[in-house]
């Protein structure tokens, strides 16, 4: 038994040995049909013995040739390929051939590659066996990418109000996004801040899949103001109407004292540039950066300080009445009155009866704030008719005893009346 010659399936020079012979008269020659090169296997040598006479005899010895040398091979090229669209794994990969050589033939080429090439590398076994049963190997990666992108899905946009007296809120509830991938999720993260000012914020949420292929979703929190300022109006405003107006102009409101969460955007008034005299109610208005607002309110009292003017008619002289000592139905005339507020009332004093002589009428202006002014105006009832004397009866006396005369007469006494009373009954 001989192994076949290095790179080849045969044996060259395989020593035969010698076989034993004999004859009765002696051996002329010994041969055998063995070839120059034995293939691998079994040959059967015949050797033939010839005696001088020309007999012969046979017999067979066997060359086993062994194929002891392993076949050789050389994998495909590694391959690199994606994961089939929404799988984890590869199917199908074109492997490529490898190249295999043997010096007495390869009987066959196989390998250990599954169906289905999981996610990384894999390391495919190639052998090769040949005819004789020997075999060799080589090993090829598979690797299996995974470029798909995970997905992500994100939470429903998020309105919520700033936190009490803050201008942001805290403790936002995101919600979760629903997320997939192929291969599996690594992580889903966000880049939310710890507070959420006022206003629109964009949250941009990731998801990494194991293969750090990322995907991206927008969120959007709205953070609301719903908290009114607070405003406290200046103290109530008195002050005196302008000389000559019924209004004050000018007048210094002073300033509210303002305060909100998020700024105050304005602090307004509905004051008049004038206002008139009485109270008015001033309405302070503060709004917000978000449009909230709070009101309060302020009394500016205007007072009417200013006296009326009042100027009485002329002076009057009549006469008394017809019979009587006084005088009615005067006459007076109006006053000329004015106010810078206007008048509320005229008044006089005037009795209904004028007495004979001087009576001096008081005329009272009151203006609408109360205030007043008086002038005078003396009324002159004049005394224009006679008194009446009736006189006693005539009378005839004596003269006195021895006397061209007579004394001590009793005249008796007239009779007199006046519509103003009688001073005076005097006679001659």
């Amino acid at each position: 038994m001989v192994n076949a010659d290095l790179g080849q399936c045969y044996a060259t020079g395989v020593d035969l040995g010698t076989p034993v012979t004999s004859d009765n008269c002696g051996v002329a020659s010994e041969t055998n049909n063995a070839p120059s090169q034995f293939p691998v296997g079994t040959t059967t040598v015949i050797w033939t013995v010839t005696d001088n006479a020309g007999n012969t005899a046979t017999c067979q010895q066997l060359v086993i040739v062994t194929d002891n040398q392993n076949p050789a091979i050389s994998c495909p090229a590694n391959v690199t390929v994606d994961a089939d669209m929404g799988l984890c794994y590869a199917a199908g990969v074109n492997l490529g051939t490898p190249a295999t050589l043997d010096n007495c033939g390869v009987a066959s080429v196989t390998n250990n590659a599954p169906s289905q090439f999981p996610l990384g590398t894999t390391t495919v076994i190639w052998t090769v066996t040949d005819n004789a049963g020997n075999t060799a190997t080589c090993q090829q990666l598979v690797i299996v990418t995974d470029n798909q992108n995970p997905a992500i899905s994100c939470p429903a946009n998020v309105t919520v109000n700033a936190d009490l007296g803050q201008c942001y809120a805290t403790g936002v509830n995101l919600g979760t996004p629903v997320t997939s991938d192929n291969c599996s999720v690594a992580s889903v993260t966000n880049n939310a801040p710890s507070q959420f000012p006022l206003g629109t914020t964009t949250v941009i949420w990731t998801v990494t899949d194991n293969a750090g292929n990322t995907a991206t979703c927008q969120q959007l929190v709205i953070v609301t103001d719903n908290q009114n300022p607070s405003i406290s109006c200046p103290p109530n405003v008195t002050v005196n109407a302008d000389l000559g107006q019924c209004y004050a102009t000018g007048v210094n409101l002073g300033t509210p004292v303002t305060s909100d969460n998020c700024g105050v955007a304005s602090v307004t008034n509905n004051a008049p540039s004038q206002f008139p005299v009485g109270t008015t109610t001033v309405l302070w208005t503060v709004t917000d950066n978000a449009g909230n607002t709070a009101t309060c309110q302020q009394l500016v009292i205007i007072t009417d300080n200013q006296n009326p003017a009042i100027s009485c008619p002329a002076n009057v002289t009549v006469n008394a009445n017809m019979g009587q000592c006084y005088a009615t139905g005067i006459n007076l005339g109006t006053p000329l009155t004015s106010d810078n507020c206007g008048v509320a009332s005229v008044t006089n004093n005037a009795p209904s009866q004028f007495p004979v002589g001087t009576t001096t009428v008081l005329w009272t202006v009151t203006d609408n704030a109360g205030n007043t002014a008086t002038c005078q105006q003396l009324v002159i009832v004049t005394d224009n008719q006679n008194p009446s004397i009736s006189c006693p009866a005539n009378v005839t006396v004596n003269t006195d005893l021895g006397q061209c005369y007579a004394t001590g007469l009793n005249l008796g006494t007239p009779v007199t009346s006046d519509n103003c009373g009688v001073a005076s009954v005097t006679n001659n």
